[in-house]
C-alpha cells in the first residue's frame, strides 16, 4: 500500500549554515545579506540525503510542506527551487506552501493530499522540527508523527515526553523499520 511522507523544509530538511539550529531558520530569509541570494548560505540538515534518497528507493511517496509567507504560486516555485539546490527535486511528487502563521494549514494541506491519493491517515508520517506547526496539527489528525527536537524553535520546552523526537532525520529509518526499511547507516554528519 502506499504510503506518504509529508515533510517540513527549512530546519528539517535545510537550514542555514551560518548557525544551523542555533537561531530561528527563517532569519536567512529576511536578512540584507542573504535575502536575495539565500541558497549558497545555506546547507541540507545531517543526513538528510541518503534518508531521503532511501525512503525514495523504497517506494514512499515524499511530499514537502512548509510554511512562508509569500504568495503560493511564489513559495511554491521556491520551495522547487530548494529541493533542485540540494539535488532533492527527483524524490519529491509534490511540494506545498503553507501560508505563514497558519497552524492549520498544513493540515488542510495534508487531508488534500490523502484525499488525492485515497489514502487514509494511517497511510502517512509527518517529519517536521516545529510543535505548533508540524508535530500537532497532524496529531490532532490521528497521524503517526515525528519530531525532530530544535532547541531554539519556542515551543521546543511545550514538548510532551510523549512527543516522538529525534535528534536528526536520520533516525527515521529506526522509526520505520516496522515497514522493514534497511536504510543504511553511515558515518556522514
Amino acid at each position: 500500500m502506499k504510503h506518504i511522507i509529508f515533510l517540513d523544509g527549512d530546519g528539517t530538511l535545510w537550514y542555514p549554515s551560518q548557525t544551523k539550529r542555533s537561531d530561528v531558520t527563517h532569519w536567512i530569509y529576511f536578512d540584507p545579506k542573504t535575502k536575495d541570494n539565500y541558497l549558497p548560505h545555506m546547507e541540507l540538515c545531517p543526513y538528510v540525503y541518503k534518508t531521503i534518497a532511501g525512503l525514495y528507493a523504497y517506494g514512499f511517496t515524499l511530499i514537502l510542506i512548509s510554511m512562508s509567507p509569500k504568495p503560493d504560486a511564489e513559495a511554491r516555485e521556491e520551495h522547487r527551487q530548494k529541493l533542485e539546490y540540494f539535488n532533492l527535486l527527483p524524490f519529491f511528487e509534490a511540494w506545498y506552501a503553507a501560508p505563514d502563521k497558519d497552524v492549520e494549514s498544513k493540515a488542510r494541506i495534508m487531508r488534500n493530499v490523502l484525499a488525492e491519493h485515497n489514502l487514509s491517515i494511517d497511510n502517512a508520517t509527518m517529519v517536521g522540527d516545529s510543535i505548533k506547526y508540524d508535530y500537532q496539527p497532524a496529531v490532532d489528525m490521528g497521524m503517526e508523527t515525528y519530531l525532530i527536537k530544535s532547541y531554539i524553535s519556542p515551543d521546543a520546552q511545550n514538548a510532551n515526553t510523549d512527543t516522538s523526537q529525534m535528534n536528526t532525520i536520520s533516525e527515521v529509518h529506526d522509526l520505520v523499520t516496522k515497514w522493514d526499511l534497511r536504510i543504511p547507516q553511515t558515518d556522514e554528519i
